[in-house]
């Protein structure tokens, strides 16, 4: 039997977050002899060029917003995506987000080719007035596979049990091995090799909680004068410049010289490794948190806000600590709690890395996502 085609749409073309990375490893690691990857994204960039290099056929095209879905240049989108389906003879369509659900749904209207829905979002309140939305999806996707318990809430009742899966994203636990010599990444950017080093990881924007982060560490610098803060992160997609932003809030507090901006760094394990504490911040309710389980494999400790997924990533004080959203201070307390004792600190991180190797291997998550392909394209070609 040969391969079937996946077609693989993903709005961005640069590698920004968790979900290019989850695509990254969903079609890097796919069985060669059931599935042959093709991948569409919105521009070329850092992801496209990545998959080039892995050998996966890509193609570019943009994606335009879908506010105004009269626009000539949705239409035109839509009908390349058609054509791609039909010339690359697609079993599968899988969208990594939801606009693209949204044209994939449309470019299959008349090959009935089936399409998967990655859900990665929870339903923010602002969104809560366009659950029709939610329905449309789960009306017209074959499948809808929630990256957490938090995300498939958006699609009970909606969606039919049989056709709603949860897959947390994994990790790969060879590449994020606990052995990384921590000096490394100090020395790169100045900091001391006993001196506390806080890290948060992430894109830069509003919701990821670095404001709350910035006005904590002014307290914890009081108690730990030689503590550097690591910033980890470029600005997100429309939210250009809020990095600078941020530096100029260090700047105010009078921390800047304590606090680094590293811009992205494609060095997970060695950042993770290199940290004292993780810190997980964030102001909206988190549809996964990658950042959480990548800590967790490299048994470094986690303080993180309990929205969304986040309570279902991290137990608290066994795998991490807890704290509420936009509270300074109980976010001082936690990191406190772990820099005061580095034998807590272990033991949270010890905990973390079991926990990840038992619900959160790649391995594991690979291995399911092709039984859900088997399962759609099979339920798929019995409608047909």
């Amino acid at each position: 039997m040969s391969a079937v085609t996946v077609l693989y749409l993903e709005p961005l073309g640069d590698i920004m977050g968790g979900g290019q990375r989850s695509l990254l490893d969903i079609v890097t690691r796919l069985d060669p002899q059931r599935y042959h990857p093709v991948v569409v994204c919105g521009w070329d960039g850092t992801l496209a060029e990545r998959l080039r290099v892995l050998g996966v056929t890509v193609y570019v095209l943009s994606m335009p917003t879908l506010k105004y879905p009269w626009r000539r240049a949705v239409r035109q989108a839509v009908e390349q995506l058609e054509h791609l389906v039909q010339q690359e003879h697609v079993a599968l369509v899988h969208a990594n987000q939801l606009r693209v659900a949204l044209y994939s749904i449309q470019a299959t209207r008349r090959t009935h080719v089936p399409v998967l829905f990655h859900a990665r979002c929870p339903l923010y309140h602002q969104f809560v007035g366009r659950r029709w939305v939610d329905r449309y999806l789960a009306t017209h996707c074959r499948a809808v596979v929630a990256v957490s318990e938090s995300v498939a809430t958006r699609f009970r009742g909606f969606c039919e049990p049989s056709r709603l899966f949860v897959l947390y994203n994994g990790t790969d636990l060879d590449t994020f091995s606990v052995h990384v010599d921590r000096t490394v990444l100090r020395r790169r950017f100045g900091v001391a090799d006993n001196a506390p080093l806080i890290g948060i990881v992430g894109l830069l924007e509003p919701r990821r909680g670095h404001t709350v982060l910035i006005q904590a560490f002014s307290d914890i610098l009081k108690q730990y004068p030689e503590a550097h803060l690591l910033i980890v992160g470029m600005d997100a997609h429309g939210y250009e410049g809020y990095g600078e932003y941020l530096r100029r809030l260090a700047v105010r507090d009078g921390i800047s010289n304590h606090v680094t901006f590293t811009g992205f760094l494609n060095e997970m394990p060695l950042v993770m490794g290199s940290l004292d504490l993780c810190v997980v911040p964030g102001l909206q309710e988190e549809g996964f948190g990658r950042v959480v389980i990548e800590a967790g494999a490299m048994r470094c400790p986690v303080v993180a806000t309990p929205l969304g997924a986040l309570r279902e990533l991290v137990e608290d004080n066994v795998t991490g600590l807890l704290v509420p959203p936009r509270d300074p201070s109980a976010l001082v307390q936690a990191i406190r709690k772990l820099l005061d004792s580095p034998a807590v600190a272990r033991q949270l991180g010890a905990a973390a890395r079991q926990r990840v190797e038992e619900r959160f291997a790649l391995t594991v998550m690979t291995r399911r996502m092709h039984q859900i392909y088997d399962e759609v394209i099979g339920a798929a070609a019995l409608v047909a």
